[in-house]
């Protein structure tokens, strides 16, 4: 992540201060991948994304801390894993693209 950073800031010339701003928002992302909001709100969806957001809060406060990047990877990738396993036929991974509508 600070690799890419840099190359943004020396290469791309995009300002330091511009980058600082920048922060994950994968919380928001992953609660709007339900076909049915309010299964985001149930006690079981509602637990991840706590743990997700916990280490969603703690890589924004230092993004250029590679440990925080990498819990926060891996509780993206185990929230992922556990909603597409739990809610396979409800939610849809964000980077997949937009929920299928309820009918």
């Amino acid at each position: 992540m600070l690799e890419i950073k840099n190359d943004l800031i020396d290469n791309d010339h995009v300002p330091k201060d511009q980058l600082d701003k920048l922060k994950v928002a994968t919380n928001a992302l992953y609660k709007k991948g339900f076909s049915f909001p309010e299964v985001a709100k149930n006690d079981f969806a509602t637990a991840l994304f706590d743990e997700l957001e916990i280490a969603e809060k703690n890589f924004n406060a230092n993004l250029d801390n590679d440990d925080l990047f990498k819990t926060f990877a891996q509780t993206c990738e185990k929230v992922k894993n556990t909603l597409q396993n739990k809610y396979g036929d409800q939610w849809t991974d964000p980077a997949d693209g937009a929920p299928p509508t309820p009918k």
